[in-house]
C-alpha cells in the first residue's frame, strides 16, 4: 500500500500528501522529546532539506499567521523537522510514515523484484504502510 495522499481518510483523519506544498505541514507532523529527535537525526544521513511557511491545516484552510518548519528528509517518505514557539522556544518533530510495519524480505523476493540484496548479512526490509525497502549489510 502507498503512502495516502490528500484528500484520502484513514482512522477518521484526513491524511495530507507526503510532500506537500510549501504552506501545508507534511504528513502525520508530530511533536516528539528532543532525546526522540536526537535518536532519529544520528540515525539516518538526511536526503534533503526543506524549509516550509506552514499557515494552513491538512484540510488546506488557513489557520492565520505561519509557523516556520526546518524540515530534514530522511527517505521519501518521513523525516525529522524544527519549529519555533513565539518565545523561541526550540520544538521537535517528526513527520510522514515511522516505518514500524515492516517485512523482511528474503533474496529470491528481491530478485523477482529488482531489488538489490547481496546475501545472507544483508537484511532488505519493506515498509507495509508506503512502502518503502532499506536494506542494510549486519557483517560489521
Amino acid at each position: 500500500m502507498k503512502f495516502k495522499k490528500m484528500g484520502e481518510v484513514r482512522n477518521g483523519m484526513t491524511i495530507p500528501a507526503v510532500k506537500g506544498d510549501y504552506n501545508y505541514p507534511p504528513a502525520n507532523l508530530c511533536e516528539i522529546s528532543q532525546e526522540e529527535w536526537a535518536k532519529l537525526f544520528f540515525l539516518w544521513h538526511p536526503k534533503g532539506q526543506e524549509n516550509r511557511q506552514i499557515c494552513r491545516d491538512a484540510e488546506g484552510k488557513y489557520v492565520g499567521g505561519h509557523t516556520e518548519l526546518q524540515m530534514w528528509w530522511q527517505d521519501e517518505y518521513s523525516g525529522i523537522a524544527l519549529s519555533r514557539t513565539g518565545d523561541n522556544q526550540l520544538i521537535y518533530h517528526r513527520f510522514g510514515c515511522p516505518h514500524e510495519n515492516t517485512k523482511e524480505l528474503d533474496q529470491d523476493e528481491c530478485r523477482t523484484r529488482g531489488i538489490y540484496h547481496s546475501g545472507r548479512q544483508y537484511h532488505v526490509t519493506e515498509c507495509l504502510e508506503c512502502g518503502y525497502v532499506h536494506g542494510v549489510d549486519s557483517s560489521g
